[in-house]
């Protein structure tokens, strides 16, 4: 069995607590070793937002993010995730 090295589960964001509307509304996805993935979108659809989350740049408002189980929320793993997951900002 393949090791899930990215999860994402019930994933929810908004950048102004103070509105209604979520960048991110219940995103579930999982990426297993040696998989190659491509998050395809129009603009503003969340994909950046989504990345961001995977290093810990952003935090969920409600649900998980776990890098090689590392929970994103936690911040004695902050460090280790970032050294887990690289971004290169465009």
């Amino acid at each position: 069995m393949e090791e899930t090295i990215l999860t994402a589960k019930d994933l929810k964001f908004r950048y102004d607590p103070e509105q209604p509307d979520y960048a991110l509304n219940g995103v579930s996805a999982e990426v297993k070793r040696g998989e190659f993935v491509a998050v395809l979108g129009a603009n503003g659809c969340g994909k950046s937002t989504l990345a961001k989350h995977f290093n810990a740049i952003l935090l969920p408002e409600s649900g998980t993010v776990l890098v090689e189980g590392m929970d994103t929320k936690d911040e004695d793993k902050i460090y280790d995730i970032r050294q887990t997951v690289g971004m290169v900002f465009q």
